[in-house]
């Protein structure tokens, strides 16, 4: 499954704090779905927080805010934040009944985590949908 074919649901990858989208996933996101940045770049949420933006009429795409910067060579992946974030996802899927679909990876390549550790918290966190796609 990659991120083109999904329809109805919510689409997740994390975000900085610094209103960048500039590679990975959210490059991606950014291109297929402008509105996306467009909402980000308005009003960009703080560490650990989720900002979740209408794409059409069963699917969103939500903006996680897991690090607070950006760059390469180290672990910008704040663990702590993606759990946080993942807590309030949960709650908001749970009460639409929408599936929650994340990337493969998140937060790992370009921000430095360590996807067994990300894997877990996605696993320990969001009790009532779990997939991972490719970008």
């Amino acid at each position: 499954m990659n991120i083109s074919s999904i329809h109805r649901g919510i689409i997740v990858h994390q975000v900085n704090c610094q209103g960048v989208m500039g590679c990975g996933i959210a490059l991606a996101i950014r291109h297929r779905w402008p509105r996306v940045f467009e909402q980000y770049r308005k009003h960009p949420p703080s560490l650990g927080q989720i900002q979740l933006v209408q794409v059409s009429d069963n699917l969103y795409v939500c903006n996680l805010a897991g690090q607070e910067r950006y760059g390469r060579g180290r672990r910008y992946t704040n663990y702590t934040a993606v759990q946080s974030g993942l807590t309030k996802l949960n709650s908001w899927a749970t009460e639409h009944n929408l599936p929650v679909f994340i990337p493969a990876g998140m937060g790992c390549h370009n921000a430095g985590g360590d996807w067994a550790v990300v894997d877990r918290i996605i696993s320990k966190t969001l009790t009532t949908c779990n997939f991972t796609i490719k970008p």
